[in-house]
C-alpha cells in the first residue's frame, strides 16, 4: 500500500483476504498513527516469507523498498500517486517485487482522486 498514510486502505485490503501488506510511507508519524487499523492477522493465514502475516510499515518512499520485502501480488497507489514527483521512478520501483505466476496476474493499481 503506498502512500498508506494512517493506512484508510488497510481494513478494506485485509477484508478482501489479504493477509500479508507493506505499508509504505514517507512518514513515520502517519504510518505509526494508522498502526493497528489493519487488524490482526488471521489464525488461518500462513506464514509470509517466514514472518507471521501482518501489516509490516515501511518508512521512506516505493522506490526506497528493499527487495528483501517482496515479493508481492499486487501494489496499490490509492490516492497518492498524483503526489509522487518522480512517477515514472515510482511505477519502474512498484514493478520490481510484483510476482507474475502462470496462474495469477500481478496488479499494479493506481487510484488518481475521482477525476
Amino acid at each position: 500500500d503506498v502512500g498508506s498514510g494512517t493506512g484508510a486502505l488497510l481494513p478494506h485490503l485485509r477484508a478482501a483476504g489479504v493477509a500479508d501488506v507493506l505499508a509504505v510511507d514517507v512518514s513515520a508519524a502517519m504510518l505509526e498513527a494508522g498502526a493497528g487499523r489493519g487488524g490482526a492477522p488471521s489464525a488461518a493465514a500462513a506464514p509470509v516469507l517466514g514472518n507471521t502475516p501482518a501489516v509490516r510499515p515501511w518508512v521512506g518512499d516505493i522506490e526506497s523498498v528493499p527487495a528483501y520485502q517482496g515479493p508481492v501480488d499486487a501494489v496499490f497507489f490509492n490516492s497518492v500517486f498524483g503526489n509522487v514527483h518522480d512517477q515514472r521512478g515510482a511505477l519502474d520501483a512498484a514493478a520490481v517485487p510484483l510476482k507474475a505466476r502462470v496462474d495469477q496476474l500481478a496488479r499494479l493499481v493506481a487510484l488518481v482522486g475521482n477525476k
